[in-house]
């Protein structure tokens, strides 16, 4: 018989993590803008077959938003960079 601790602890997929730590925020939104959000969930149900929560969508858009946005990616490479004293173009060290 195998010691399952071991085996646990060999395993390449770790256990999934707690989720990070989320905090309610409120926001007022036009109306075409509430309703194209709403068509998005329509169409999650309608390409899926499941409901999507709300918090999910704004939270995927949000990121997606984020990331695609090269200057906001640099914005925050470079206050990472000084923040650890790396100079953010050439990734290295200042002494």
């Amino acid at each position: 018989m195998k010691d399952e601790t071991t085996t646990a602890g060999a395993l390449r997929i770790k256990p999934i993590p707690p989720p990070p730590e989320k905090q309610k925020i409120s926001f007022r939104l036009t109306v075409p803008t509430i309703e194209n959000l709403n068509t998005y969930l329509a169409a999650y149900v309608e390409a899926y077959g499941v409901e999507a929560n709300l918090d999910f969508v704004a939270e995927q858009i949000f990121t997606s938003f984020f990331e695609s946005d090269r200057a906001f990616v640099a914005y925050r490479r470079k206050k990472a960079c000084a923040t650890l004293g790396v100079d953010a173009q050439l990734g290295t060290t200042q002494l």
